[in-house]
């Protein structure tokens, strides 16, 4: 397996472990801060999407897919709203993502090893985000960490484990 078709596998197995935490959660649930102050599912879920969207381009794809309602309530550094109807619905982000990721794996399949050793489109960040092979490391490594963000939020609502 080479780099390429091991990014493409590893976005996969992140989705598959997000999607199986979401299928029981309506609601409540999906606007539930851990302790008051954590980032709730909605939030999570448009945070992926907007991460997704920001490293694709910096590694150099033509994503274009937007989000229903507003991109900069998932940015980083956001506010997290405790109002549901301040964020799009939980299917109209998981289309999103959906569409998104369907972007995101057709431009993978066109990149090549040697093209993760090229400069980010954008800005560079020294000794974190340098090439485009930092953003696919980044892009991989950032879902499972939100990922376990709602797996807190499951198991606070007394939900049972989920598995993918």
């Amino acid at each position: 397996m080479n780099a390429v078709a091991l990014i493409g596998s590893a976005l996969k197995l992140n989705r598959n472990l997000t999607l199986s935490l979401l299928k029981d959660l309506t609601g409540h649930d999906l606007v539930y801060r851990p302790g008051g102050v954590g980032n709730h599912v909605l939030w999570n879920l448009g945070h992926i999407g907007w991460s997704e969207l920001s490293l694709s381009q910096m590694a150099g794809l033509k994503t274009t897919s937007l989000p229903p309602g507003n991109l900069d309530a998932f940015a980083l550094g956001s506010e997290v709203r405790d109002d549901a109807t301040a964020y799009p619905a939980k299917e109209s982000l998981l289309a999103w993502l959906a569409a998104l990721r369907g972007q995101v794996l057709a431009g993978l399949a066109n990149v090549t090893d040697a093209e993760l050793d090229l400069p980010i489109v954008g800005e560079v960040r020294p000794g974190f985000l340098e090439t485009r092979g930092d953003a696919w490391r980044l892009m991989i490594a950032h879902e499972p960490m939100h990922a376990g963000q709602i797996s807190v939020i499951r198991r606070e609502l007394g939900k049972a484990r989920a598995t993918a």
